[in-house]
């Protein structure tokens, strides 16, 4: 249960981010700031359904994850290099370390496809938690390592 407030609370901080840093964004930017929100929405209702299983639709957690292991397969090409320009927060690190970056974004879409796929085999919502932390841990660690502080 604590990993699960943890992850809770990692997705909640994503979700949190303001809306008003969208302003001023164009192109690829603007795109991957919406994929992110997009992501941290799903991930936001995933996170609700695991911690009130009163309340799991299990149609609507498989479109979810499915929506996420999308978006994180997109990840590498919402990052052209040196697509920083404000608002993007994303880190210069993220071409330096190219392939770190590219695997975290595989770990992300592989561990929403292991949530899909235990989804769909019936997977109770206390047996999917694992694979919901490990999505909210992969988007935690990209986060950490790649993106700017702010």
């Amino acid at each position: 249960m604590k990993s699960l407030a943890i992850s809770l609370a990692v997705c909640l901080g994503i979700v949190a981010i303001p809306v008003l840093a969208h302003d001023g964004a164009t192109g690829v930017v603007d795109q991957r700031m919406h994929v992110m929100k997009s992501m941290a929405s799903e991930m936001k209702a995933l996170s609700g359904m695991l911690k009130e299983p009163d309340a799991f639709d299990r149609k609507r957690a498989i479109k979810a994850s499915r929506a996420v292991a999308s978006h994180a397969e997109s990840i590498p090409e919402l990052f052209p290099e040196g697509s920083i320009d404000a608002p993007s927060k994303a880190s210069e690190a993220i071409w330096s370390e190219w392939e770190t970056f590219v695997t975290q974004s595989t770990d992300l879409k592989d561990a929403a496809l292991a949530f899909e796929t235990a989804a769909e085999d019936g997977a109770e919502p206390v047996e999917l938690r694992r694979d919901f932390n490990a999505m909210a841990n992969g988007c935690k660690a990209c986060h950490e390592d790649f993106r700017l502080p702010g």
